[in-house]
């Protein structure tokens, strides 16, 4: 199935723990669509560290596991 809006497909990943559907194709259209922006990501797709060049081109699969990790401030 495709995003409509973008064309992309839309998929059930596992995103921190939660399964979601999105429509991504890559980690970097993942990250837009789910709202993250900034410089200190790291992302894991099934338990595999994806470098931050490589973001755009690897791509996603349906059932994938991502991990995406982001520093929080407070106390």
């Amino acid at each position: 199935m495709t995003d409509n809006m973008t064309g992309a497909p839309v998929l059930g990943l596992t995103v921190n723990g939660e399964r979601q559907q999105v429509a991504a194709a890559s980690v970097r259209t993942l990250l837009d669509a789910l709202g993250y922006d900034g410089e200190f990501i790291a992302v894991a797709v099934n338990q595999a560290v994806v470098s931050r060049g490589r973001w755009g081109e690897d791509l996603l699969r349906d059932g994938d596991d991502i991990e995406i990790v982001s520093p929080r401030q407070g106390g």
